[in-house]
């Protein structure tokens, strides 16, 4: 937690246990929303930059001024085994970011689902809407009794 962090939380806290108290306190003052979302941007760049350190630890890296046969075996094995590596590091990171959504993607299971058929809704109102339109429209060919 840094010291900008910290003075933040301090006038936040202040404000939220003595909002009355003192006769110079707005609630426009109170940051709480922005500091949340800043702190949720930190944790999620240490999650990725940690992955990113990880990658460039693991990535196998050969001297390209070294002649190598073809088909070298020691040069395949060394790009393998970092592939591997890297491949299981990118898998993990991914179920740490599952892991992080996990529990505001649970209490909406069937939102999408709900979307879909909010769209389809819409999108049949306005076809009986046009469709409506056509039939009532007025024209020297559209005539009868």
């Amino acid at each position: 937690m840094g010291k900008y962090y910290k003075e933040k939380l301090k006038i936040d806290t202040n404000h939220m246990n003595d909002p009355l108290g003192s006769g110079n306190v707005k609630l426009k003052e109170i940051k709480t929303i922005e500091r949340l979302q800043w702190d949720y941007h930190r944790r999620l760049g240490d999650v990725v930059l940690r992955q990113a350190w990880l990658i460039r630890k693991n990535s196998y890296t050969y001297n390209k001024r070294f002649k190598h046969k073809a088909n070298d075996r020691h040069l395949r094995r060394n790009i393998l085994f970092s592939e591997r590596k890297i491949g299981k590091g990118i898998e993990g990171f991914l179920s740490s970011l599952a892991s992080l959504f996990a529990e505001e993607t649970r209490g909406y299971p069937s939102r999408l689902r709900e979307i879909e058929e909010e769209m389809k809704a819409d999108r049949e109102k306005e076809l009986a809407e046009a469709q409506r339109e056509a039939q009532n429209k007025n024209s020297k060919y559209n005539w009868g009794k």
